[in-house]
């Protein structure tokens, strides 16, 4: 089942201390932090590993004002750790995406830098926006799609724009301080959640450009190799290729958006795929079930011997884990499906959609008479279906009106699944 597997590598906002420290004696996470310490001793003024393994690590929000350099060589090591863990145990990647400063990350991993390459580039990138990104530049997120934030953004400065464009459920926006809270404040006004993040800087912003010059410069004449595992770039739109050149557009980075939303669109083309979060935290598969809300998500960090039974993995040694934690699948969507595997994926979909406990989708209920799923909400849970089964059913189906019942709507879907779907 793992080579469906699509690793997901994060960028600003995913550092939790506490993800690793119960893997810390494997010998790929040491191997990573080793490297990575190497660069930040020289670079950053200390090592991830003073950091991330302490007693009492720093929050989020104190390292990055003591040391935000360190932070993002934090985040890049957690997730270049949590791949070479996963490989070691046996997980294989079909693709790799990075988001943002995770881009550094996935084509590390995809082997077209080593370890230590990779962790001299984004210190290399910090280094630059320290010196040359406009100062009060900050970023916030607002829990609503494009189209709306759109609207939000016409009332206020021009200066504000786009980061981040995760999903129908949220944008990110940069710009000036100022105009940014302002943006929020407006945003919150009409009853859209909204917050400024913890960001050393205002990323993916026009006022860059100085920054981009300067870091394609550093980049030029950087060895590479050709990528061993096809890398998507939610920012370039694409797959990378052996002859671009990854220094300029990793520079050319930091003033273009982020089209995560439409990545994981490109990306779960392919029956069955997995998304898997290579890094603390949930914020890409959270934005993977925004768009695909019965994707599988898979989150090794959160417990590792759950993502391996799940992937068929689970005779690999494993360490200790931190305790007990809540499994990993979101939603189970084998390469092929029985009756009953895709009984159990529609029930937890529409547990979650309708705000239901599972048990109450037994196969005789009544979708409308017992739950009160009126025609409109079940033609919205019917395109749903649709898109994420690739059914291809007409909006105007005569045998969609028929169905009635849990277990025929099982049944409905079950029958119109592509060739070779179900068994």
């Amino acid at each position: 089942m793992n080579e469906r597997c699509i690793g997901l590598l994060p960028g600003q906002g995913a550092f939790q201390a506490e993800a690793l420290h119960g893997l810390r004696a494997e010998r790929a996470v040491r191997e990573v932090f080793a490297a990575v310490d190497e660069i930040a001793s020289a670079r950053a003024g200390g090592t991830v590993s003073e950091q991330v393994f302490a007693d009492r690590p720093p929050a989020a929000d104190r390292l990055l004002h003591e040391n935000p350099d360190l932070l993002q060589l934090a985040v890049y090591a957690t997730s270049v750790a949590a791949h070479a863990l996963l490989v070691d145990r046996g997980v294989r990647f079909a693709a790799l995406a990075g988001h943002s400063l995770g881009e550094i990350s996935a084509l590390t991993c995809a082997g077209v830098f080593t370890v230590a390459q990779g962790a001299e580039i984004v210190a290399e990138r910090s280094a630059v926006l320290r010196a040359a990104a406009p100062r009060e530049h900050v970023m916030a997120a607002l829990g609503a799609g494009r189209g709306t934030v759109d609207r939000v953004l016409a009332l206020v400065d021009p200066s504000v724009v786009v980061a981040v464009e995760n999903g129908p459920a949220q944008v990110v926006v940069s710009g000036p301080a100022e105009a940014v809270r302002v943006a929020v404040a407006v945003a919150q006004a009409a009853g859209i959640g909204a917050k400024e993040l913890l960001s050393p800087h205002g990323f993916h912003h026009p006022s860059l450009a100085g920054a981009q010059v300067e870091f394609a410069a550093r980049m030029a004449g950087r060895e590479r190799s050709a990528a061993q595992v096809p890398v998507y770039s939610p920012i370039l739109r694409r797959y990378y290729r052996d002859a671009d050149d990854i220094g300029a557009l990793l520079a050319l980075h930091l003033v273009q958006p982020v089209w995560f939303g439409e990545t994981v669109e490109v990306l779960d083309r392919q029956p069955g795929s997995i998304f898997v979060e290579l890094g603390a935290g949930k914020a890409l598969t959270t934005a993977v079930l925004s768009v695909r809300p019965v994707a599988t998500v898979l989150r090794p960090l959160s417990s590792l011997s759950r993502t391996l039974d799940f992937l068929g993995l689970q005779d690999a040694p494993r360490p200790v884990e931190r305790g007990a934690e809540p499994a990993p699948v979101v939603a189970r969507k084998p390469l092929s499906r029985g009756r009953d595997d895709l009984l159990t994926e529609i029930r937890t979909f529409y547990a979650k959609e309708l705000e239901y406990p599972e048990d109450v989708f037994e196969e005789d209920v009544e979708l409308e008479a017992d739950l009160g799923v009126d025609s409109l909400k079940k033609s919205e849970m019917f395109v749903k279906l649709d898109r994420h089964y690739r059914m291809g059913v007409a909006e105007n189906d005569p045998t969609a009106a028929q169905v009635r019942t849990f277990g025929q709507l099982v049944d409905f879907v079950l029958t119109r699944l592509p060739a070779g779907a179900a068994r």
